[in-house]
Order: C-alpha cells, then sequence, then structure tokens
C-alpha cells in the first residue's frame, strides 16, 4: 500500500481505492493530460517492478506477482466513502479494467488497443488479442505491455491499420519531391504543419513507406512534453536506438549525431521523422542548425508539428505544408472508405460531425461500425 501511495501519485495518478490485495486508480482527474495513457502504464509497470523486488521470505515456489488491466474513457466521479474509496466511479471503464486484471496473467499489464493509441511508441508490446470478458457483448482488442521502450518507436500502432490517405495527395507529392530533392542536391528539412488529427503523421509514415520501398533508410523520434524529457530528446533517442554510446556532455552528444548520421547517409539515403517538434528544446533546434551546415548530405528530416514555424524558424526548414480540414467531398471519400457500403445519410452525419478532422472521421466511423455489429 505504501508501494501504492508513492507511485501512482508521482506518475500524475490518483489512489481511488486499496481494497485487499489490489488497486484501482485513474489518471486524467482532476486535469486531463495527452499522455495520460503513458502515465497510467509507466505507473502500472513500476509497481510490478516493486512487487518483483520486494524483500519477502515466501515459502519454496511462491513468488509475490501483480496482475493488472488498463482500460480507458468516459466515466462519472462523485464523492466516495468508507466503502466506496475515495471516489465513486461509474460506467463501464473500471469495469472492463478490472476485467481485463482478471485475465492477465502474473507480472502480465493488459490494456485495450482503443486505449492505447499513439502510446504504443512508448512501450514494448506483445501480440494482438480479441479477448472475450464479462460485461461486453463483444471481444475486446487488447495487447500485453512488456515494458517502456528506450525512447524508440515504430510506425504503427498495435494491429491497428492506419486511415486511408484520402485528401492529401497534394502534400504527399510535396513530399515525394523532397525525396528527389535530397537524392539530387543534398540535405533537406520540411515541416508538416497543423493542429491534432489532420494527418500529421499518417502523411509522414506514408512517406517513409515510399522511400524504403526505393532503397532509403527511415528513422523515427519524437519530443515529449513532460517536464522531465530528456535534453536534445529526440536525436539521444537516435542514438540509442542505434545502440550508440551515451555522450557527457551536450557537445559531445551533438558531435556524435551529426557524425553518425553522415555516416547513415553515406551508406543509404536517410529520412528521419521526428513527430511532435513543437515541444523540442533549445539543444535540439541548435542541433538542427548544425546539421544544416554539414556538407551536402542524403537526409530527409520531416518535423511535424502544431505550429507553423515562424519567421525565424526559416533558417530551419525549406518547406512548410500546412494542412488544413479535409474537404467535403475528401471527407466522404474517407467516410466512405472506412465504413465500405453503408447508408450515405450517415456518412454525411460523419462527415457533418466531424469538421473535417480525419481523426474525428476514424473514431465517429469506428462508432458507426461497432452499432452495426450489434
Amino acid at each position: 500500500r505504501r508501494a501504492y501511495n508513492e507511485i501512482v501519485p508521482r506518475h500524475g495518478g490518483v489512489v481511488v481505492r486499496v481494497q485487499g490485495d489490489g488497486l484501482l486508480a485513474m489518471f486524467g482527474y482532476p486535469q486531463g493530460r495527452e499522455d495520460d495513457v503513458r502515465r497510467a502504464l509507466l505507473a502500472t509497470l513500476a509497481l510490478h517492478a516493486h512487487a518483483r523486488t520486494m524483500p519477502l521470505v515466501l515459502p519454496t515456489g511462491f513468488e509475490l506477482r501483480l496482475h493488472s488491466g488498463v482500460h480507458g474513457g468516459l466515466v462519472l466521479i462523485r464523492a466516495g466513502d468508507i466503502e466506496r474509496g475515495r471516489f465513486e466511479l461509474s460506467g463501464s471503464v473500471p469495469n472492463l479494467a478490472a476485467r481485463l486484471a482478471e485475465n492477465a496473467r502474473p507480472d502480465e499489464v493488459v490494456v485495450s488497443t482503443e486505449t492505447l493509441g499513439p502510446a504504443a511508441r512508448y512501450f514494448r508490446l506483445g501480440e494482438v488479442q480479441a479477448l472475450r470478458v464479462r460485461g461486453s457483448d463483444e471481444p475486446i482488442s487488447v495487447v500485453s505491455v512488456q515494458g517502456a521502450t528506450a525512447g524508440d518507436a515504430v510506425w504503427r500502432g498495435p494491429g491497428v491499420a492506419p486511415a486511408a490517405l484520402v485528401g492529401r495527395e497534394a502534400e504527399f507529392q510535396q513530399l515525394d519531391d523532397a525525396l528527389h530533392e535530397v537524392a539530387q542536391d543534398g540535405l533537406r528539412v520540411v515541416a508538416i504543419a497543423g493542429p491534432p488529427g489532420l494527418g500529421k503523421t499518417r502523411l509522414a509514415q506514408a512517406l517513409a513507406e515510399r522511400a524504403e520501398a526505393h532503397g532509403w533508410r527511415a528513422l523515427r523520434a519524437h519530443c515529449d512534453e513532460s517536464l522531465d524529457a530528456e535534453t536534445m530528446q529526440p536525436f539521444a533517442q537516435v542514438l540509442r536506438v542505434l545502440q550508440e554510446p551515451s555522450a557527457q556532455t551536450l557537445a559531445q552528444a551533438a558531435a556524435a549525431t551529426c557524425t553518425l548520421l553522415s555516416q547513415l547517409a553515406a551508406q543509404q539515403p536517410l529520412l528521419l521523422f521526428i513527430d511532435d517538434w513543437q515541444w523540442a528544446d533549445d539543444a535540439a533546434q541548435q542541433l538542427l542548425l548544425a546539421l544544416r551546415r554539414l556538407p551536402p548530405l542524403r537526409l530527409l528530416i520531416v518535423l511535424t508539428t502544431r505550429q507553423a514555424p515562424g519567421p525565424h524558424d526559416l533558417q530551419r526548414v525549406d518547406r512548410t505544408l500546412l494542412l488544413a480540414p479535409l474537404a467535403e467531398v475528401a471527407a466522404a471519400k474517407l467516410a466512405g472508405a472506412l465504413l465500405g457500403p453503408v447508408d450515405p445519410f450517415v456518412v454525411a452525419q460523419v462527415c457533418r460531425h466531424a469538421g473535417g478532422n480525419p481523426l474525428f472521421i476514424g473514431e465517429l466511423c469506428h462508432s458507426v461500425t461497432r452499432a452495426r455489429l450489434r
């Protein structure tokens, strides 16, 4: 219980109830954050690690292990009491989380894939499974979380097919042109800017797939909004994923990054995609400038950002693609591709409520599909 009350708040969570040897905790209250899923899983992994190392004297053949389930969604929160705990949570979410924990093996953390979402890049994952649990009419897609990554990421989430690249043909053509420019003239930096959900990452993913099909090597890194994010984060991730020894100073790390990328680009054309560049620290910004001062490299750097680069960023970025919501025709085409044969009225309703945001279109289509299956 001491571990619960130390580890959960440290990761931004709230202990709702401790009952017997079990724990119910929530993340995202009273203030929701973009990384609540990541925080919940990191806290769970930390609790598992603590349980494995507790100095207990147990009979031969016995050991202490936790088993956990993580699920997210909308809940009704009311003040609790001595029986219900600190809070009373109403809704299916805590019940499904408990069912996932019931089905988890010793020392296993099970999370629903719809909850995990983009946070998948921070963790090592098992195979996606369809799990039938009490209280749910349909199987739940789940995955086992085996540990946190050192910062490298995968191109796709667990078992989730990327949304169709619809309505972004012109932007993708500009990115494809940048590949040819790098092959001819050397390093280019392209920024893809726009609010959340407009498909920035999907565009970069499609470009990486195109590049790899033509003999390029693709690497991905990201920037983190958390206050404890490491300095020069995306480039430190590149060094780690390529198993380069960590440098002692910022200057050494910057020099090592420049040397490594130069060597890789000399072997084959290289694409480096950095997600969420709006959270890049000053050291990462300066290293990007240092890369641009190197002799011509077969290197394309693609940055996704929520903020369009300003005048002071012109020396860092060669081209900026500003994404807008999908036009009505493109939105309907995307919804139709995701829904398949369906009443045109349903497509129109999805597009009306989504406002041209591809992420919202995908989520609404998912809801429509689930409703049809019932």
